[in-house]
């Protein structure tokens, strides 16, 4: 009989492990994936985070639309609404220049469409009457003759402790305990004054503190008097913005 034939070791893989070079490669693909993802993803978080400010804001709408015209109290519960951005890194609880520890706010309250200054919004000044002229100052919105649509309401505001006063120990702080009874910059701010114009070191500090603003790219979040919510650009014309915080000037407001 033929010997059987013995083992054929031509037909058996030898193993292969994977080499240096090749994990190298495969690492370098991941990183440069992971490279051109990452803008995305920071991207899609902070349209995520931008939404829930416009939620916010929109919450917001809805508590003032319940508070106003019942009774005269809605000013000092106004503060309760105003919340933080989650866009912002803001504590939620800071010291003010008293050394009281209070809630912090992101968001403001229109009082005005022109005022270039906190003085010009607070009752008992001179200027008050005439620049005082955005929702916060009446308790009624029959009294908007430029249209609910056309006029907004509250919005986005940067509070940052590193913006300061060059004359005073002032800073561009936003605290929810704020309003009739204390600086009106914490929570009243006027369309009159560039948006953003806290983040320009050229604007007077006068303007910033009473400035809308956000952590949101190239605009800020506002609340309209009709309840609409809208992205208003930091683009907008000035005579567009300032007619946008009037109530009854009877300005035209032609996009934006």
């Amino acid at each position: 009989m033929p010997a059987s034939p013995g083992p054929s070791y031509m037909n058996i893989s030898p193993k292969h492990g994977v080499s240096l070079f090749e994990t190298l490669v495969v690492l370098g693909i991941l990183s440069v994936l992971l490279a051109i993802s990452l803008p995305y993803l920071g991207q899609a978080r902070e349209s995520a985070r931008s939404l829930q400010c416009l939620n916010q804001l929109k919450q917001q709408g809805l508590g003032m639309q319940f508070l106003v015209g019942k009774d005269n109290s809605w000013r000092e519960r106004l503060d309760d609404l105003l919340l933080n951005c989650p866009s912002a890194s803001v504590n939620q609880i800071e010291q003010n220049r008293n050394g009281q520890d209070l809630p912090t706010s992101t968001y403001m309250v229109v009082a005005s469409g022109t005022a270039t200054r906190e003085s010009q919004i607070t009752p008992n000044h001179p200027d008050a009457a005439k620049h005082r002229n955005g929702f916060s100052s009446c308790s009624d919105s029959r009294f908007v003759f430029d249209g609910l649509s056309n006029t907004v309401s509250a919005g986005d505001a940067v509070f940052d402790l590193s913006v300061k006063s060059p004359d005073s120990d002032d800073v561009c702080d936003r605290f929810q305990f704020g309003g009739l009874y204390t600086e009106f910059s914490w929570t009243y701010g006027s369309t009159g004054v560039p948006l953003n114009a806290i983040r320009r070191n050229e604007v007077p500090f006068e303007q910033r503190e009473i400035a809308f603003g956000s952590h949101h790219v190239g605009g800020a979040n506002m609340l309209f008097l009709d309840g609409h919510v809208s992205f208003v650009s930091e683009g907008i014309s000035a005579a567009t913005w300032s007619a946008l915080g009037t109530i009854d000037n009877g300005d035209i407001v032609d996009g934006y």
